[in-house]
């Protein structure tokens, strides 16, 4: 009798668990994000960043690796085709960098946020000159734009 009572009560508890798990996803879909201030429409859908969209220097054609090393020294947001190239410039040290956080589909729009970092004031650099960039593939259905959005300021990069 003892035993039966232990298997209810790991699957009442089994259960609760993924009760209180199912609610919190349903919570998690119902916020809103907001791109530059201004909150998107309910359907939007926050999405993690997919390993894909971000793209290695390795996996680039001879042609993409040339637009590559050309755009890095310049700062902003170049695109060849499906590649994005999102370029600091030229910085004094490697303490410079950018990340892809997360990236926000809303109907016809894409949002990806990126995340520039700057050197740890406590932190000795040694002085050479970088170009931090992130390479992102984007391969959007017809008529979908994309935005590069700053992870801290949720304003448009570089501007």
């Amino acid at each position: 009798m003892r035993k039966l009572m232990n298997k209810t009560l790991i699957s009442v508890l089994s259960i609760a668990s993924m009760f209180s798990l199912s609610l919190s996803s349903v919570h998690a879909e119902q916020k809103v994000p907001e791109v530059a201030g201004q909150s998107l429409p309910a359907h939007s859908k926050v999405v993690q960043m997919d390993s894909s969209k971000v793209v290695s220097e390795e996996s680039l054609s001879q042609k993409e690796k040339a637009f590559l090393n050309e755009m890095k020294q310049t700062k902003g947001i170049h695109q060849m085709g499906d590649l994005f190239v999102i370029a600091r410039g030229e910085m004094p040290n490697n303490g410079y960098n950018l990340k892809v956080t997360r990236t926000v589909q809303s109907w016809e729009q894409l949002f990806v946020y990126i995340e520039l970092s700057e050197p740890d004031p406590d932190q000795v650099y040694v002085q050479q000159i970088t170009y931090p960039y992130v390479l992102v593939r984007a391969q959007l259905p017809p008529y979908t734009t994309i935005s590069f959005l700053d992870d801290h300021t949720q304003k448009p990069l570089f501007q």
